[in-house]
């Protein structure tokens, strides 16, 4: 994080050569020659339920990433993505979905971010929305505050679309993040806060889909030498990207011209395929987990590290980690190994070849030719509010129903129960699977 460089005026002058190498700041330099820089790459960062109820214990909460957080904060940029939204208010709102899984964590919350050095949280999934455009809104006015940098999720609709631009030294890399599963009901308005929502799911819309983010990726090279795109797409659960998704990932990479795709949302790692050289990572699994999952699929998966030039990703490396309740370990013998060689049979499926290289799985790229910034002009950067706007809370009566039964219960996490009432039961609706 330290070769990052904030925003200024700054005039870029460029030449062209005769010479057979690239062109360069400095002259021509070859591809191989070029300065490289460390983009650090995670899954599924739980903001809600029992994780929510172990923030409150500043022990517990030290603990979550302590054993990661040095190998999270070494890279110069750290990119999550966030299933949840850090608010002390909202309200609970409907998905859509016959059994939703809804995540709210404490704004405690952004003392995690801060331990594992996040610079870039994608909020383009189908949980930034649990709590309403009011919750998103304070989420993305803590994260501001903390300097901590969002995308796939914004203010409104031209916020939500505008990508997370970061400087390392000779480079600016363009982070797009999108929601293509189920946020429709979430998405951003002209003039509300919401979700990047795209019909991903529908392969009858991909036209549409592809329109979209090719009209992204071309404002975003504007300024950026590298545009890599982080989805939410696939199937909960499943340990390979289904056909519909191996497709879209396809037509990402040769008609909407992104340099790499780093996917969420299974919960599961699903394995890495090169397309044109272009490394498609379809699913990161989890960082963090509320229950004791380092025994499944779902707590086993990996920290990739993904290295970049200005011409692109010329290598994604994996580091194995565990998840056990609200706490993630390195893993060691066999464990350590079973993730490795797991995630590597799931690339030799799709036909890409992975090795196994000092304990870590190594991908090896192919970024093609330097595409240049079309402007020397510096990104567009978010105004931040000069306050945090609070949520408002759920509900708020001025006295209780004259059916409930006062009752005084207090559980940890500061959450009291005032009243209660019983109402019959045999008619509620058969639970179904809902997204995780």
């Amino acid at each position: 994080m330290s070769h990052i460089h904030r925003w200024g005026l700054v005039a870029v002058v460029g030449f062209l050569s005769s010479c057979s190498l690239v062109p360069s700041y400095d002259g021509c330099t070859p591809l191989d020659k070029l300065p490289v820089h460390t983009l650090l790459f995670t899954g599924d960062l739980m903001l809600g339920r029992r994780i929510n109820e172990a923030l409150h214990d500043t022990k517990k909460r030290e603990r979550m990433l302590s054993d990661v957080a040095d190998t999270m904060r070494a890279p110069d940029i750290t990119l999550v993505n966030g299933e949840g939204v850090i608010s002390g208010g909202g309200t609970f709102t409907d998905k859509g979905e016959p059994r939703p899984y809804m995540y709210r964590a404490d704004p405690v919350a952004t003392e995690v971010l801060k331990q594992i050095g996040v610079d870039v949280i994608t909020l383009g999934n189908n949980h930034s929305g649990d709590y309403g455009p009011f919750a998103l809104q304070e989420m993305l006015d803590r994260l501001q505050h903390e300097g901590i940098q969002y995308t796939g999720a914004g203010t409104n609709l031209a916020d939500a679309r505008q990508p997370a631009y970061v400087r390392v030294d000779d480079t600016v890399i363009a982070i797009v993040g999108v929601d293509l599963t189920i946020s429709r009901r979430a998405r951003a308005k002209a003039n509300t806060p919401g979700v990047l929502w795209l019909p991903g799911l529908k392969p009858q819309r991909s036209n549409h889909v592809i329109r979209e983010l090719k009209t992204i990726q071309k404002e975003a090279r504007q300024f950026a030498h590298v545009v890599v795109l982080t989805p939410h797409w696939g199937n909960n659960f499943s340990d390979t990207p289904s056909a519909e998704t191996q497709a879209l990932g396809k037509r990402i990479i040769r008609e909407a011209g992104y340099d790499a795709i780093f996917g969420h949302s299974a919960h599961q790692l699903q394995g890495a395929e090169l397309i044109d050289g272009k490394p498609i990572i379809y699913d990161a699994g989890n960082l963090l987990l509320d229950f004791n999952g380092h025994r499944s699929n779902v707590g086993q998966a990996l920290l990739f590290e993904v290295q970049f030039t200005r011409a692109g990703i010329t290598e994604v490396s994996g580091t194995p980690i565990l998840m056990k309740r609200n706490k993630t370990i390195f893993p060691t013998g066999t464990s350590k190994e079973k993730i490795l060689s797991r995630w590597q049979g799931q690339s030799a499926s799709l036909n890409t070849e992975v090795t196994i290289e000092n304990g870590k799985t190594v991908l090896r790229c192919d970024p093609g030719k330097i595409r240049a910034p079309t402007t020397t002009m510096a990104p567009p950067e978010r105004t931040a509010s000069t306050e945090i706007r609070l949520a408002p809370p759920e509900i708020i009566v001025d006295q209780l129903p004259t059916e409930v039964d006062l009752a005084q219960v207090t559980w940890p996490g500061g959450v009291e129960m005032i009243g209660s009432t019983v109402f019959p039961g045999n008619h509620l609706p058969t639970p179904k699977a809902g997204a995780f």
